[in-house]
C-alpha cells in the first residue's frame, strides 16, 4: 500500500508517504514555507514534495493517515473539558483579582474539539490538497489516536523487539500521558493521564514565565536549568514545585489552577497563583517579560541569568525528571518488567530528561523518536493504517534523511542564475577538513534533509570543537543565540565512548551524556558548563559522507568530532534549499559554504 501520513492544523505540521510499509519521504511544512513550526498550517507543500519524490499522483494513495481521531468522541471530549473547568473552577477564582482571560482556556478547547469534527477535518484536509493544486482521486482518510501514533513512531522505528513506550506531550485529543508495551508486532495501550495533567503544560507555564515562548523555546529553559548545577545539592526548587507537579500512588497529577485554570495577568500559559507561589519564597522572581530576553552586548544580562532564576530553571528541569523517572520505572514493574524504553511526544524531546532515564537502572536501552514532536505522529498515523493493511512497518530507523535533495547538475545551474562564484571540489570532504581544521565556519548542505528539529549532518554547520572562542563566534556572528547557550559534537561512533560516558550509541542528538572528564578540553566548546553534552553519534553505514567528513578531520586534529548546530538563523526552521542556504551564509559570519561538490568562500576584508 501507498500510505500518506499527515499532521496538520497545529505545531508542527508534517507529511511522509509509507510505500508497502517502508518509508520513502517525510518533511516538515516549516521547511518550505520558512515559518517556524507553521503553526496551524496544513502540510500542502510537504505532501507535494512526497508524492513527486515517490513519483505518484494522489490517485496513486490507497489511503491518507492523519494523526488526530475525534470520530469516536468529540462531543464527549467536550463534556470532559467542561467538567474539567468545572471541576477546578472554584479553586482557580480562589486567589482573588479578575481575570484577563478568565474562561480562554476552555474557550480554546472547545473550540479546538469542533474544528476537529469529523467531517470538518476531512473538508479541511481536502480543501488543503486541493489549494496546493494536487489533483486525483481522494484517497480514504483514516483518523488515528494522536498518542497512539506517537507510540507507533517510536517503537516501530526502535531496535528492540519489545519496550515500554512513553508517549509524553501537550495534549492529543483528550489524552496527555500515554504508558503502552510493545511486543509481537503490535502496539497495547496500558494507561492514560487525561488533560489537564499535562507535562507539556507543565513545562510550557515556565517557559512563558522566564519569558521565552512555550512550545518553542523549551530547549532554552533546559539549557538554562544546566547553569544551576553547581548549587544542585542545596536547591529547594524540586520540592517547592511538588504542588504544581505531584506524584503519588495513583500516578501524577498536574495542578491546572497553576497552569491553565484562573487568573492570568501575566501570560496565557500560567496562572497568577503560579505567581503567588514563587514570589512567595523569593518575591524578586517575578515573570520576565519577552521582552526582556534577549541579550544586549551593551546593556545588562537578562534577568533569568540571576542565579536566583536559574536555581529556579534548575528545580523545573529536576522536578520533570524525578516524576518521569518514577513514572517509568512504576510503569516498567507493572507491566511486565520490561527493559527497553521508547519515548515519543514533545516532552521527549527533552535531552536531559532522556539522559535520565537512560541513566537508572532500570532500562537496558532507551530509544526516542528524533521527531519526538508533532511532526512524528504524521509518521505513527502512517505505520497504524499500513500495519492494518497487513504491511511490515518494524523497521529500525538508521538515519533521518529523508527530505529534498539536489543534485550537482541542478546546483550548477542555480549559480549561475544567482551569480555567485562556485568552485567544484574533487574530493569535497577533504576541502572542507582542511578548512575546519584552519578555524573556518562552514556550512554543509549535503544529500537529503534530515526530519526533525536536529541537524544531523546533512543541513548543518560545522566548526572545530576545541578552538578558542568558537562558541562566542557561532552564537554572535551567525547564529544571533545567546551566549549562554551551548552547542552539541557530532563524533564518529567507534570513537564515542572514548568521550562520553555510557554512549555506545546516539545517532539522533536526542539524549544527553556527560563528558569524561579527562576530554573535556578536547570538546570544551560543545560541553555546557554542568558536564553534559547532546552528542551524534555517526556511523559509515547511515552517513557515509558526513562520515567521511569526521574521519579527515581527524586525521588532521587527532580529534573526532565536530561541532554541529542547525543550518538556520535563530528563530527561522532549517535551511531546506540552495536559496535558503546562501541566504544564510550571506547574511552571516559563516566563511565557507559546502554544497554538493561546490564550495563557496568569501574574499577576505580589506
Amino acid at each position: 500500500m501507498n500510505v500518506l501520513g499527515i499532521f496538520g492544523f497545529g505545531m508542527n505540521p508534517a507529511a511522509c508517504l509509507l510505500r508497502d510499509g517502508e518509508l520513502v519521504a517525510f518533511c516538515e511544512e516549516e521547511r518550505f514555507s520558512r515559518v517556524k513550526t507553521s503553526p496551524d498550517q496544513f502540510p500542502g507543500r510537504a505532501v507535494q514534495f512526497c508524492l513527486s519524490h515517490a513519483e505518484l499522483d494522489l490517485g496513486d494513495v490507497d489511503r491518507i493517515a492523519f494523526a488526530w481521531d475525534t470520530h469516536k468522541y468529540p462531543f464527549l471530549m467536550l463534556k470532559k473539558l467542561a467538567g474539567q473547568y468545572a471541576r477546578h473552577r472554584s479553586r482557580a477564582q480562589s486567589g482573588g483579582g479578575r481575570s484577563l482571560n478568565h474562561s480562554s482556556t476552555l474557550s480554546s478547547a472547545l473550540l479546538n474539539v469542533l474544528k476537529y469534527t469529523p467531517g470538518r477535518l476531512e473538508r479541511e484536509i481536502q480543501l488543503g490538497l486541493r489549494e496546493r493544486g494536487i489533483k486525483g482521486a481522494m484517497p480514504k482518510i483514516e483518523f488515528v489516536p494522536h498518542h497512539l501514533c506517537h507510540a507507533y513512531s517510536t517503537f516501530f522505528a526502535s531496535p528492540f523487539d519489545e519496550a515500554l513506550i512513553l508517549t509524553l506531550d501537550g495534549s492529543g485529543e483528550d489524552i496527555c500521558t500515554q504508558i503502552a508495551v510493545g511486543r509481537a508486532g503490535k502496539v497495547e495501550i496500558m494507561e492514560s493521564t487525561p488533560i489537564p495533567h499535562s507535562l507539556g503544560w507543565y513545562y510550557a507555564a515556565f517557559t512563558a514565565y522566564f519569558g521565552f515562548l512555550p512550545y518553542r523555546h523549551e530547549g532554552k529553559l533546559m539549557g538554562l536549568a544546566g547553569l544551576g548545577h553547581a548549587r544542585a545539592d542545596g536547591n529547594p526548587w524540586v520540592e517547592r514545585l511538588e504542588p504544581v507537579l505531584t506524584l503519588d500512588d495513583s500516578g501524577y497529577r498536574v495542578d491546572p489552577t497553576f497552569t491553565r485554570f484562573g487568573v492570568h495577568s501575566h501570560a496565557e500559559r500560567f496562572t497568577d497563583k503560579l505567581v503567588k507561589l514563587i514570589t512567595s519564597h523569593d518575591p524578586k522572581l517575578t515573570p520576565v517579560s519577552a521582552l526582556e530576553d534577549s541579550q544586549n552586548a551593551e546593556g545588562p544580562p537578562p534577568r533569568y541569568l540571576d542565579p536566583a532564576y536559574v536555581d529556579l530553571a534548575w528545580g523545573v528541569q529536576a522536578r520533570l525528571e524525578h516524576v518521569v523517572r518514577e513514572l517509568a520505572k512504576r510503569a516498567a514493574h507493572k507491566h511486565g518488567g520490561h527493559r527497553n524504553l521508547c519515548i515519543a511526544g514533545g516532552v521527549g524531546l527533552n535531552c536531559k530528561l532522556n539522559g535520565a532515564l537512560l541513566s537508572t537502572d532500570e532500562f537496558d536501552g532507551v530509544f526516542v523518536q528524533p521527531a519526538s514532536n508533532d511532526a512524528g505522529s504524521a509518521l505513527g498515523a502512517a505505520m497504524a493504517v499500513a500495519e492494518a493493511a497487513g504491511d511490515k512497518i518494524q523497521r529500525p530507523l538508521e538515519h533521518v534523511n529523508y527530505g529534498p535533495e539536489f543534485g550537482n547538475a541542478e546546483l550548477r545551474d542555480f549559480f549561475q542564475h544567482c551569480k555567485v562564484p562556485a568552485y567544484e571540489s574533487s574530493d569535497i570532504t577533504t576541502s572542507v577538513a582542511e578548512e575546519l581544521a584552519r578555524g573556518k565556519l562552514v556550512g554543509w548542505f549535503q544529500g537529503r534533509a534530515e526530519f526533525g528539529p536536529r541537524a544531523l549532518g546533512s543541513r548543518s554547520i560545522l566548526a572545530s570543537p576545541y578552538l578558542e572562542n568558537v562558541s562566542d563566534r557561532l552564537n554572535l556572528a551567525v547564529k544571533g543565540r545567546e551566549p549562554w547557550r551551548p552547542f552539541c559534537p557530532s563524533i564518529l561512533a567507534e570513537d564515542a565512548p572514548d568521550y562520553f560516558e555510557g554512549c555506545t550509541k546516539a545517532p539522533f542528538m536526542t539524549t544527553a551524556f556527560q563528558v569524561k572528564e579527562e576530554k573535556r578540553k578536547d570538546l570544551a566548546a560543545a560541553t555546557h558548563v554542568d558536564g553534559s553534552a547532546r552528542p551524534q553519534t555517526v556511523s559509515e553505514s547511515a552517513t557515509p559522507l558526513f562520515h567521511q567528513l569526521l574521519c579527515e578531520f581527524r586525521d588532521r586534529t587527532g580529534l573526532p568530532a565536530l561541532i554541529n548546530t542547525s543550518f538556520n538563523f535563530a528563530g527561522e526552521p532549517i535551511v531546506s534549499s540552495p536559496r535558503d542556504a546562501l541566504r544564510v551564509f550571506y547574511s552571516t559570519g559563516l566563511d565557507v559554504l559546502a554544497i554538493g561538490d561546490f564550495i563557496l568562500r568569501k574574499p577576505p576584508l580589506d
